[in-house]
């Protein structure tokens, strides 16, 4: 069975680790093929690289001057939809191709004309809100979008509000398609899905994301080394942050202004805050706030989970909640704000989120699960490592293909 996936990256990112964890367990059954638009620089010869970095740029401005995200890409979508020909795949699997440089409308509307089967993984809400990666409180996708109040958010535009028309252009390109199914990440994205017109009336269904637990996210017994690297006493309590990018400004939707106001309120507990950051130099930070800058190893990254005693998570607004999964799986227990798919996809017997923005009743979570970790880790890891697991994800896929294979002969 042969699989084109097509993501915006490869190799890099968290959808990008996700495809290639699909690829590697199915790797017996289906020849996969990549397109991607950023990412390192592949080795196998089924890679494809959908745009040059300056049709990137380019596409990117005009996208910028248009209020067309989702739109624009014209000759490096046409480019894709002849590789595709080339293969001729029997599935193609669209996971998150949104950086300007595929026109997602067009590529739907040539893969629904050329009758080729298309699973839909919506890691983000663009695909069934037609603009936003996040609608946080806006149900304006419910009607079509227009007079949008988070357009920059949405597009970053310079100059028009194109929200309608994408709306109408997604809506158009998704429906009457017998052969396409959308897969959600969660619960919470199916009922999201559920309550707006582009979607209601697809095929769809639940596949959670996947992490390696047998080989890289599982409790390490021996953290030593990273204690005496920033010099934390074994008394001392550790708290994790796992984030994609650390703002503290109050626009940023990963909270970490929170996570800074927690370790003001909290200082007998150890922060630790891994992921890209960028601090104001004029500010000063709590002494118990450690910055690690990102961590690209997920076996180093599973020694700071098993390192300390809490992950917290701040987010505004999450689809799954991969560092939720990933916590538990080496049995350290999460606490953070509801965020929509993260609580619908946690262990909730290890786990506690209260309403955004709540910092007083978050800090009491804080102190009630501090403490509780060392009796739960066998627990936690055992259930985690079922519900997580990347051949459960895998083997799910490989069920949804065989059934849009059956389908499309």
């Amino acid at each position: 069975m042969k699989v084109m996936t097509i993501n915006c990256v490869y190799q890099i990112g968290s959808t990008g680790k996700i495809i290639e964890v699909i690829a590697e367990r199915l790797s017996d059954r289906c020849e996969f093929y990549f397109c991607y638009e950023k990412g390192c620089k592949p080795a196998a010869d089924h890679c494809y690289r959908i745009a040059y970095k300056w049709e990137y740029l380019f596409y990117h401005i005009l996208s910028r001057l248009s209020g067309l995200q989702y739109s624009t890409g014209y000759i490096t979508t046409w480019r894709l939809c002849r590789y595709i020909r080339k293969v001729n795949p029997d599935i193609v699997h669209l996971h998150c191709p949104n950086s300007n440089t595929v026109n997602i409308p067009k590529l739907l509307s040539f893969l629904k004309k050329e009758k080729i089967p298309v699973a839909v993984t919506n890691h983000a809400e663009f695909y069934y809100t037609g603009n936003c990666a996040y609608a946080f409180d806006c149900l304006k996708f419910k009607m079509g979008c227009g007079n949008c109040r988070y357009v920059f958010d949405a597009h970053h535009p310079y100059l028009f509000d194109r929200t309608s028309y994408e709306w109408k252009r997604m809506k158009d390109a998704l429906s009457d398609n017998p052969d396409l199914v959308m897969a959600a990440v969660s619960p919470w994205v199916l009922e999201r899905m559920m309550l707006s017109p582009i979607s209601k009336k697809l095929k769809k269904t639940v596949i959670k994301n996947g992490i390696d637990t047998k080989h890289a996210f599982y409790p390490r017994q021996d953290t030593t080394k990273l204690r005496k690297k920033y010099n934390i006493d074994s008394r001392k309590k550790a708290v994790f942050h796992v984030t994609s990018v650390f703002y503290d400004n109050e626009d940023s939707i990963k909270g970490g202004r929170y996570v800074i106001e927690l370790a003001e309120k909290m200082p007998d507990l150890i922060f630790i805050v891994a992921g890209p950051y960028f601090l104001n130099s004029k500010k000063t930070y709590p002494s118990n706030l450690i910055f690690t800058g990102n961590i690209l190893n997920m076996d180093v990254l599973a020694e700071y989970y098993s390192l300390c005693d809490l992950t917290l998570v701040t987010s505004k607004k999450e689809t799954y909640g991969m560092v939720c999964a990933e916590s538990l799986s080496c049995g350290t227990p999460v606490a953070g704000f509801k965020s929509g798919g993260m609580e619908s996809i946690a262990l909730m017997d290890y786990c506690e989120f209260v309403e955004y923005g709540d910092i007083e009743q978050l800090e009491k979570v804080i102190l009630k699960w501090i403490c509780r970790k060392e009796s739960l880790i066998p627990d936690i890891w055992k259930d985690a490592a079922a519900e997580y697991s990347a051949e459960k994800m895998a083997e799910e896929y490989y069920l949804l293909y065989k059934t849009l294979c059956k389908k499309g002969k």
